[in-house]
């Protein structure tokens, strides 16, 4: 049993189109250990190759969500999609389990 895990994976049409679909970390994870992770893969490619989307703040949100189980009881959490723009990432759609 490893624990509480984060998992990202590209959306949209990006799903099917490249053969890498995800990513998943043990939670918690800093941001140091996400931006490592996501290095060179088709996520930080496709959100890092326009210079109008707020990659950190990406980042961040990762950080923030691998958290969230050491101050609540949650069994599941999924966001789909997260939308980032220039002004950050966003949570479209939530579900939470407890």
């Amino acid at each position: 049993m490893f624990g509480p895990v984060v998992t990202v994976a590209p959306g949209g049409v990006h799903t099917e189109a490249y053969s890498e679909h995800e990513v998943t970390f043990l939670a918690p994870v800093s941001a140091d250990e996400v931006k490592r992770r996501l290095k060179d893969t088709v996520i930080e490619q496709l959100l890092t190759g326009r210079k109008d989307l707020d990659y950190k703040s990406f980042i961040r949100l990762i950080e923030s969500v691998s958290t969230l189980n050491e101050d609540s009881h949650l069994s599941s959490l999924e966001i789909n999609p997260v939308m980032v723009t220039k002004d950050g990432a966003q949570c479209v759609d939530l579900l939470a389990e407890e």
